[in-house]
């Protein structure tokens, strides 16, 4: 081993020292299979050789190694490298695997690590940290730890089937994909790395399949794609027994987390050929290649075919399960090639006879993703189900591109639209002209969509001959009437043995359209009839659906809820036995429901529609436009285990263009860290935020500052919901600065402002913001002072819209003007009146007014002194003196094109009103230093902690890594169904009224510290209830 790593006698010695230190022999396990590693121990590996790698050199030759002759680092310190330094040496005696020198005893891997031996150790540990992380299980077979590396011939037999490998998948619940960047996607090159991913993911070496989880390491950032939700993002479902917000939220955040996994590097499997495969060792690509082809015994060492049926079938397969496992990603990527790579690799797998879409765990999901799927399909399909459940974006041209790959061979489908609104008459149309003649089951999905009775004569004059199972979901559809059911029930198939009707809330249904509907063919076996809120329904409906039931008939369910015209006894009886139906029937002496007529003009209709079917192909959306996600309400039950998964996704997530958060419901647990938290998550390419806040007593005007500071600069489009019964939104209203982001359109919904606070805010707004909506919601000292404030200090370009929802301290000329007021009017007004504007906190005794003399018709802003409250003094007494004295050429410089507030270092932007011959400003002045922690306002704490949080975590991981870590068990996608929008959101609870403070919360200085700020903030009449962390 000395000569082997080129080192002297005492550098050898040293080395095997310092590796007897760390790795001593534990226990012998016997079966290689059972020689799982934990997360915990490949730490411990991988920082031993960060400790040391320095000391160590690569050995390898130049052609095969670029770094070789170098000494090692981590940024490229392989496996390769730890074998020749580390395995190899410390198991050299005792002819032992390197787990063995670990563990106490065996330890069955739950997972199976596929992976290419050249990729850097951390980027492999990073992987398996978020993997450990996100899964919440452990023990991993890594085969070059688990291996006796000096008898590799006992563990490697000729048979790849009983080899080592083989046996450890049996164990494992699932298969961990490596993929590196250096290659990249090695992976998918190596003959071992194939042979595994086959045999675990398309032969099986169990009845229960397996996982496939992918991961890899990316520009510094870890990604994970996972088989199902991971173990937080089950939980969360689980919280609420599988309540659809529950599991909408589940799944979007896994959505969120996989939607930015690097294309790029997915794509090389999508192109894998085994037969061109590499491997360390010729005579293993032999063996593996050779059993592919069928050959056994002697036959696995001889030379391999060049070309096989077998090697293509194989390439076939493996290409088609990466291609599911990447369907979700490339669904929300608008990468053409992308899904024109994942749509012929799926197409051309002939053995599978199943699959399934489910875009409603996509929220971008839209008619470019449903035609994508409907390129995937293989012609050899036999079972296909689709669910576009909430996609709001897909339409009837989305299902008529999808319809024209339907195979010919289905035999079973199932596709749900529920909440589709834009899926019209002319979508149904195409589906049901394309429908396969064989098909023997279909389950369509119609609730709460357009379709009216046109679509569904479309529907039923296409019902393939061959049906026997038919589902067919009308909850809702309200322009369906009893001509639509006349029409269905006319056209059931005669072969029909099972048929499954949902009505609810069709107001223009009668009992003469559930009795037309009822004309089942004489061998029909099982009905399913299921009402919701049908209060159209009476005895005689019932009579006519129990009257037609056949003799044949071996099973009815008839589930009438909320149906409140039936008479009791109805009710009574309608969920009995078949028996309990048909005695009803005859002691009720009612008589049924005559069947309405069907209107022969529908089928004209439909014909007309289906002639007008569009084949023109669907383009892809622009990928600049990035991703969006519009998350449920959260709930203060919800979380603990959202807010991290949040945080996490956000952290990988930079093509993320639009955001809509809601936490209204979590009063209790969402304050000003959660606020700083999820701020310093979010992606440097948002471009617009909606984030409701209200009601939050514990987001302060700290929790704003942090937000306000922590905007993306490419932020152009923000929606801010604050204020709500105990909330401080004054306080909160005057932290937020945004003078430093770029916004173009900033709408805000706040309650229980002053006129200090809102002529702090429009001193506060960025000069390049076009439109501000304001809309006021309990603003009972707003007065005409906070009016004036708005008129003087809005930025020069915005288009304003103001909005009163209760009542106010204006004048009635005020607030007449207030009603429908534009900057415009309001300025007007300003100048009019003899209104003097709010002035905005300052840093100093400096103020602003507006002094009453003209300039023409303009007016212009004057600093002038103004005697303080007592309030305001005390809070200047908190800052230094040497802010409190400006000196007088800052007051001579600052008077004519903008107003400057004192200490902040920003320059308020120029009104419009101000005379246009004024010179510009002088630049702002330059922050001070950052005061020391221990000196840090409140508001500041905040910041520092949420920085200090980031950066404390492993500096190879990704910030959210370390967060998901030091979460611990509680750590761990679009399918939501659209949010409610703020303008939704407000309903009379937001409206309840709250004495606000006579004196808001005034914010400090991010430069302004001293202990001195506790006695000057108490000094504030109205208290500042904010501020408690």
């Amino acid at each position: 081993m000395q000569a082997t790593l080129q080192m002297s006698k005492v550098e050898f010695r040293d080395h095997m020292a310092r590796l007897q230190n760390k790795f001593t022999v534990r226990s012998e396990i016997a079966k290689t299979e059972n020689r799982g590693l934990s997360l915990a121990q490949l730490q411990d590996i991988r920082n031993f050789a960060q400790q040391n790698c320095e000391l160590w050199h690569d050995l390898s030759p130049p052609e095969y190694s670029k770094t070789s002759g170098q000494i090692l680092r981590m940024d490229f310190l392989n496996l390769y490298h730890m074998c020749t330094w580390c395995i190899l040496p410390a198991t050299h005696v005792d002819n032992c695997s390197f787990v063995e020198l670990l563990a106490e005893g065996d330890q069955a891997p739950n997972w199976f690590c596929s992976h290419w031996w050249g990729e850097p150790i951390q980027d492999f540990v990073s992987c398996v940290e978020v993997h450990q992380a996100l899964r919440e299980t452990d023990l991993y077979w890594i085969c070059a730890y688990a291996n006796r590396q000096h008898s590799l011939q006992d563990e490697l037999v000729t048979d790849p089937s009983q080899t080592s490998f083989y046996k450890a998948m049996c164990l494992s619940k699932g298969v961990l994909i490596i993929l590196d960047e250096v290659g990249p996607a090695t992976p998918f090159t190596r003959i071992w790395c194939a042979f595994e991913a086959y045999v675990a993911l398309v032969d099986r070496p169990r009845e229960e399949a397996m996982l496939l989880d992918i991961a890899c390491r990316h520009s510094k950032t870890t990604y994970l794609l996972t088989d199902g939700v991971a173990a937080g993002e089950a939980r969360l479902e689980e919280l609420d027994n599988f309540s659809p917000s529950s599991v909408t939220l589940a799944q979007s955040l896994k959505c969120l987390r996989q939607m930015c996994f690097p294309s790029e590097v997915f794509e090389h499997g999508l192109k894998l050929e085994l037969h061109r495969a590499q491997a360390s060792r010729d005579i293993d690509r032999r063996r593996i290649l050779n059993s592919f082809a069928g050959r056994t015994g002697a036959g696995l060492d001889e030379m391999p075919h060049e070309s096989y049926p077998k090697y293509e079938e194989v390439n076939i397969r493996l290409r088609a399960v990466l291609a599911v496992a990447a369907w979700d990603q490339v669904a929300v990527s608008q990468s053409s090639s992308f899904m024109a790579n994942v749509s012929q690799c799926l197409a051309a797998d002939r053995w599978r006879d199943s699959l399934t879409f489910d875009l409603s765990r996509l929220p971008t999901a839209d008619n470019w993703a449903l035609q994508g799927a409907g390129r995937s399909l293989s012609q050899q399909l036999k079972s296909l189900k689709v669910d576009c459940s909430t996609c709001s974006k897909i339409t009837s041209r989305g299902l008529e591109a999808f319809a024209q790959h339907l195979p010919e061979g289905l035999t079973a489908l199932s596709m749900n639209f529920r909440m589709c609104e834009g899926l019209s008459n002319k979508g149904v149309a195409a589906l049901a002209a394309q429908l396969p003649r064989g098909l023997e089951k279909l389950d369509l999905g119609l609730a709460q969509s357009g379709v009216s009775n046109v679509g569904l004569a479309a529907l039923a004059s296409a019902m393939p001959a061959a049906l026997q199972e038919l589902r067919l979901d009308l909850n809702y559809c309200s322009k369906i009437s009893d001509s639509g059911l006349a029409a269905l029930g006319d056209h059931l198939p005669s072969r029909l043995r099972y048929l499954k009707i949902v009505l609810a809330g069709h107001q223009s249904l009668t009992d003469a359209g559930l009795a037309a509907l009822f004309k089942l063919p004489a061998d029909v076996e099982e009905v399913e009839l299921v009402l919701i809120q049908s209060e159209w329904l009476t005895d005689a409906g019932l009579a006519a659906v129990v009257t037609a039931l056949p003799a044949s008939l071996k099973k009815a369910t008839i589930r009438p809820h909320g149906c409140r015209t039936l008479s009791p006894a109805a009710r009574n009886v309608a969920e009995r036995q078949l028996d309990d139906l048909r005695a009803w029937l005859q002691d009720c002496r009612v008589a049924p429901a005559a069947p309405a007529d069907c209107d022969r003009g529908l089928f004209d209709s439909a014909s007309l529609l289906k002639d007008a079917v569009t084949r023109e192909a669907i383009e892809a959306p622009d990928p600049a436009d990035g991703g969006s996600l519009a998350l449920p309400i959260v709930t203060q039950d919800q979380l603990d285990i959202v807010l991290p998964l949040l945080i996490s996704g956000l952290s990988r997530a930079p093509r993320l263009r639009q955001l809509q958060l809601d936490f209204q419901d979590c009063p209790e647990a969402f304050g000003d860290k959660e606020l700083g938290r999820l701020a310093s998550a979010l992606p440097s390419g948002l471009v617009t935020l909606n984030l409701c806040l209200w009601g939050l007593g514990k987001v302060s005007a700290a929790g704003a500052a942090a937000l306000s500071s922590r905007l993306p600069g490419t932020l152009r489009d923000f929606t801010l919901m604050l204020g709500g019964q105990w909330h401080d939104a004054a306080s909160a209203l005057v932290a937020l600065d945004l003078r430093q982001t770029l916004l173009a359109k900033l709408t805000l919904y706040v309650g229980s402002i002053n006129d200090v606070a809102l002529a702090t805010f429009a001193s506060n707004l960025p000069s390049s913001l076009q439109r501000l909506d304001l809309t006021l919601m309990q603003s009972y000292s707003f007065s005409d002072a906070g009016l004036a404030a708005l008129a003087a200090y809005l930025p020069h370009a915005v288009e304003l819209k103001l909005e009163l929802n209760t009542g106010t301290e204006l004048s009635r000329a005020a607030h007449e003007v207030a009603k429908s007021a534009t900057r415009d009017s309001l300025r007007a007004w300003l100048q009019s009146s003899q209104t003097e504007p709010a002035k905005p906190v300052a840093g100093s005794q400096e103020r602003r007014t507006i002094d009453n003399k003209a300039c023409g018709n303009m007016r212009f802003l004057q600093v002038q002194d103004v005697p303080m409250t007592p309030a305001e003094r005390g809070y200047e007494a908190a800052l230094p003196q040497d802010q409190t004295q400006p000196e007088q050429g800052d007051l001579e410089r600052h008077v004519p094109g903008s107003a400057e507030v004192r200490g902040s270092g920003s320059t308020l932007p120029r009104s419009g009103f101000l005379p246009a011959t004024f010179e510009d400003p002088a630049p702002p002045l330059p922050p001070p230093a950052r005061p020391p922690p221990d000196a840090l306002e409140p508001v500041q704490r905040v910041q520092a902690d949420v920085t200090a949080e980031a950066e404390a975590g492993d500096a190879d991981m990704p910030q959210a890594d370390a967060a998901a870590a030091e979460m611990g068990p509680q750590t761990s996608t679009f399918s939501a169904a659209k949010a409610p929008t703020i303008q939704e959101q407000k309903d009379e609870s937001m409206l309840q009224a709250v004495e606000p403070h006579s004196v808001p919360m005034l914010l400090p200085d991010w430069e302004a510290a001293g202990d001195a700020l506790g006695e000057g903030l108490g000094a504030l009449s109205g208290g500042c209830g904010g501020l408690d962390e």
